[in-house]
């Protein structure tokens, strides 16, 4: 009797183990690293000629695209869409339950890699309006990769003559057109929206790096100035409190600057968010952007 049970435990202990060993499997299955994208969205791979770099546009259409066939869009371009097209997205959607916003057309703008450091030197060449070699020498080696800023002017130039006209006519965008960018996306937002030939008409523009190359962003305001006295444009400026005084000051002259032009057309609300840095501050500036610059009428 004593040797059945004895028999009987350890049959007990190998069909535990064995379960547990099977659980463990399974759980560590679940667990491993999965490729997760966006529900509902599309993945557009994009060759530039013009700067002759590879791209990733990743787009959402509102739910109503199908059903809507000669129905046009307005669209959102998200620059360092890498970081920021699934927080703009979802902010989006949960903004239309309450008819917040318009539908429309969400574009990321994203660079084809998973490596953090090719993706910083990337945009800081693209998002930057002129160049800095104490900069490049820098990034060059730091990251170990080629950094050439000050490539503004032929990125503008690629989303206006490639992925405008790419995304207008496979997917019914209207001439309606948002831009968001944070830092040196806010930069470069800064930068096209002071354009003779404005792409965009609506900004969300977040802690903007007017720092840049002794604030020739402020520079390239007068200019404008001396010979444009309009801005058809819809502007939200902004940035955290607590991102200190190379972001906040600059950020709120520029605004005060840009109002006190009084340029025809320009309709620009700044906001400075308590108790936030500059990599938490995004969803807040995507969320209360969106309702600012689509604001309805």
């Amino acid at each position: 009797m004593i040797l059945r049970n004895n028999i009987s435990m350890k049959a007990i202990c190998v069909v535990i183990a064995i379960a547990v060993t099977g659980f463990a499997s399974v759980t560590a299955r679940a667990v491993a690293p999965q490729e997760v994208t966006v529900p509902a969205t599309i993945s557009e791979d994009f060759h530039s000629d013009i700067i002759g770099r590879d791209y990733k546009l990743s787009v959402s259409l509102p739910d109503g695209f199908a059903a809507n066939g000669d129905k046009q869009y307005p669209v959102l371009y998200i620059l360092d869409g890498n970081m920021y097209f699934a927080t703009a997205v979802q902010s989006y959607r949960v903004q239309r339950l309450g008819n917040d916003v318009p539908e429309m057309i969400i574009v990321g703008v994203e660079y084809p890699t998973r490596r953090t450091d090719e993706w910083l030197v990337r945009r800081a060449g693209e998002l930057t309006p002129t160049q800095r070699k104490d900069f490049d020498e820098g990034y060059s080696k730091q990251y170990n990769i080629p950094s050439t800023s000050g490539e503004a002017a032929t990125f503008l130039k690629v989303m206006k003559d490639e992925i405008v006209p790419f995304i207008a006519k496979k997917y019914r965008a209207s001439d309606d057109r948002a831009l968001f960018g944070h830092s040196l996306g806010g930069l470069f937002a800064t930068y096209s929206l002071l354009q003779e030939n404005r792409l965009f008409n609506r900004y969300i523009i977040s802690s903007p790096s007017l720092w840049w190359d002794d604030e020739v962003a402020f520079k390239q305001e007068a200019k404008f100035y001396e010979t444009n006295k309009a801005i058809h444009a819809k502007v939200m400026l902004s940035v955290g409190a607590l991102e200190g005084q190379q972001m906040v000051p600059p950020m709120q002259r520029m605004s005060d600057i840009l109002n006190a032009r009084g340029y025809e057309g320009l309709s620009l609300v700044s906001h400075i968010f308590p108790n936030e840095t500059h990599l938490s501050v995004q969803p807040g500036t995507l969320s209360r952007g969106l309702r600012t610059v689509f604001e309805t009428e």
